[in-house]
């Protein structure tokens, strides 16, 4: 049919090679390029990206990410973490929606550090929160929890901010998600008999039990009904989905 799968894949995951390729071509929309299995073609193209980098424009920039991306792999996935640090803002949002399409999780924690940094432009911070969302790495777990209700609660800019961090923690298939988001649940209101913190059912609690929805399937109104189920269902739950 005409889809080149690549033979030879060095993995940890306990994925065979045929699958991680089907997986590749699903996540990208298209078949994974011919040379992308070659180490010698894709290291040639890492070289020209770096040897030319400092002297492209802007736009020039863009497309070479662009076309660095469709290589594909860890060792790409570091080289465009790398210019998260580019000065252009146009540049670093091209880095991180190509971080997030190649779902490297060697990329996590040059993108923790640039969601420290994002914190003052709603934006930019949520694309990095989808990348981390489209990755899956239960490391951003805790770094995307943190101190989410710090902050005016009350104001569209905090909101935006929350929705985008849990909207990237519902992506994340991991036990750690679903204790964060019951934590999280607790503390918006929805404790129910147990509620200790008096914020009462906001924007939040609507964020975090959608969120919860799309994890596990279930619905419970109040945090100790999640925390009595999840409990029960926890270990091996999302080896079992799959």
């Amino acid at each position: 049919n005409g889809y080149f799968l690549p033979t030879r894949v060095t993995t940890r995951d306990p994925l065979g090679p045929v699958e991680i390729a089907l997986e590749y071509i699903l996540v990208n929309g298209k078949p994974a390029l011919a040379d992308a299995a070659d180490p010698k073609v894709a290291a040639g193209k890492i070289r020209e990206f770096e040897s030319g980098w400092r002297k492209w424009r802007e736009d020039e920039k863009i497309q070479a990410i662009r076309d660095l991306q469709e290589v594909g792999g860890p060792k790409v996935a570091l080289v465009l973490a790398k210019k998260l640090r580019d000065p252009s803002p146009a540049v670093r949002e091209a880095v991180v929606q190509a971080l997030g399409d190649l779902r490297e999780r060697a990329a996590v924690p040059f993108l923790l550090r640039a969601l420290g940094r994002a914190r003052k432009n709603p934006a930019f911070f949520n694309l990095v929160c989808r990348a981390l969302g489209e990755i899956g790495d239960p490391r951003a777990v805790k770094p995307l929890a943190k101190k989410i209700l710090s902050g005016n609660t009350k104001s569209p800019e905090w909101r935006a901010l929350a929705q985008a961090r849990i909207n990237a923690l519902s992506r994340i298939e991991a036990p750690e998600s679903v204790d964060e988001l019951i934590k999280l649940l607790s503390m918006a209101g929805g404790g129910g008999r147990r509620a200790t913190s008096g914020r009462g059912k906001g924007p939040l609690y609507r964020y975090v039990q959608a969120a919860l929805r799309k994890l596990t399937g279930q619905e419970f109104k109040f945090a100790y009904q999640w925390h009595k189920w999840w409990k029960a269902h926890r270990a091996g739950f999302f080896r079992k989905k799959r």
